[in-house]
């Protein structure tokens, strides 16, 4: 799982370094720069660390097996 997060203001990638996920949302400020008027959207770019991530338990119950998820910090 990757350390690292950018919200582009329309979804989020992920990287593996600080710098990546730094340059990532400097890029897509540019990209909005581009646009022939403001876009809201620019002001929610953003970067960071992922602190936690779903991680899939699989259980069997009376049988049936399922999926549950629990809080997985990234190695």
């Amino acid at each position: 799982m990757a350390q690292y997060f950018v919200d582009n203001g329309d979804g989020t990638e992920y990287y593996d370094t600080e710098a990546e996920a730094k340059q990532a949302a400097k890029d897509w400020i540019d990209e909005y720069r581009t646009l022939p008027k403001w876009d809201e959207a620019v002001e929610r770019v953003c970067w960071g660390v992922v602190l936690e991530y779903a991680w899939p338990i699989y259980k069997e119950v009376d049988g049936k097996e399922y999926v549950d998820y629990k809080l997985k910090e990234p190695k």
